[in-house]
């Protein structure tokens, strides 16, 4: 008898990419969105109907989460998410110019259909955002917004 040559899969690791945030998380919140890089993916195969993969753009950010209700993955506000990756396409084209600037934008995360894009934030976002900001410029993320 030999000895077993395979390796279990590492399921820890599966369960700490669960931390990530998606999309869909994000919907309905106000966000500060530091955009820090721009990378262009190609597309390669197809998909499983047969079309072609099509090239995107993909942006690399930090968000700072301001609001919305909390849960597992959002204990806290604000909250930092670093060098998440933004791919929509709608999305990726308003934060477009401000890449690498070190200039944050300020938005509301909606979905229309199967299209994500930002919102101009209101006033209520707007008074969250500057200690929020200055948190996240200081290195710190757990604190309560001034509510």
């Amino acid at each position: 008898m030999t000895a077993d040559p395979f390796a279990d899969p590492d399921t820890a690791a599966v369960a700490e990419s669960d931390d990530f945030l998606t999309n869909e998380e994000l919907i309905g919140r106000n966000l500060i969105i530091v955009p820090k890089a721009i990378d262009h993916i190609p597309g390669e195969g197809t998909w499983p109907d047969g079309r072609e993969k099509t090239d995107y753009d993909r942006i690399t950010t930090d968000i700072i989460i301001l609001d919305g209700r909390r849960n597992p993955k959002i204990k806290a506000f604000p909250q930092v998410e670093r060098n998440k990756y933004i791919s929509a396409y709608k999305v990726v084209a308003e934060l477009r110019k401000y890449v690498g600037t070190g200039t944050p934008v300020l938005g509301y995360f909606a979905q229309v259909n199967k299209a994500y894009f930002l919102e101009p934030a209101d006033d209520d976002a707007k008074k969250l955002a500057g200690p929020a900001w200055e948190a996240y410029k200081n290195g710190s993320q757990a604190q309560e917004p001034p509510f």
